[in-house]
């Protein structure tokens, strides 16, 4: 098989995750991973770093989705929502996973056994973060309520992620994430309502 051939970067990224959970992240090596695909170590190195780079090096590429779907946002309805526009970015990221189920759960199970690869991964979403936060400032919307928007959009993006990946087929995660949107709605309306009450009552 040719290391130039289309779809080789996929093919390593499957069957290590396969033997991942197989037999375990530590218990793979790259010569297992190369010797499952039929291509050599050179092939792998050509596509990843590492063997850990296997399960990260679409982060850039998936913040990328993420940022552009808060500044299609902020294009077309300007900065007065950081919410909606943090929602509409995290709406975009749901769309890209919809296709890749069984992917992202045998990813998390792989995550959930190595502490190491936890690190990483909540290095990654604090990355994305701040990335979103940068964006959502640098189109106008002030940098305290894109701190808060961001925290609200990524809090339920990893609860509809989280059911997601134990969800039979039928429900897609953008659906999920519109569920958990209004579900922390629901929480901070009345929240909001009563500090409104408090503040009244304090400036009679």
């Amino acid at each position: 098989m040719s290391r130039w051939e289309p779809g080789t970067a996929d093919r390593l990224r499957l069957a290590a995750l396969e033997l991942f959970v197989e037999r375990g992240y530590d218990a793979t090596t790259v010569d297992d991973i190369v010797e499952q695909v039929g291509v050599t170590q050179r092939t792998f190195f050509r596509h990843f770093a590492d063997k850990e780079e296997v399960l990260f090096d679409e982060d850039a590429s998936m913040q990328q989705v993420l940022l552009d779907g808060a500044q299609t946002y902020l294009r077309r309805h300007g900065p007065r929502n950081g919410l909606a526009a943090a929602r509409a970015a995290t709406a975009a990221l749901a769309r890209s996973f919809e296709a890749e189920r069984e992917r992202h759960r045998a990813r998390r199970q792989v995550l959930a056994d190595v502490p190491a690869l936890q690190g990483r991964q909540l290095v990654k979403q604090e990355r994305w973060g701040e990335a979103l936060r940068d964006t959502l400032a640098q189109n106008g919307v002030p940098p305290v309520d894109a701190s808060v928007a961001v925290a609200v959009a990524v809090a339920a993006l990893q609860l509809a992620y989280s059911e997601w990946l134990t969800a039979n087929r039928s429900r897609r995660l953008h659906s999920l994430l519109m569920a958990a949107d209004a579900r922390l709605d629901s929480v901070l309306t009345p929240a909001r309502a009563e500090r409104d009450v408090s503040r009244t009552g304090r400036n009679r």
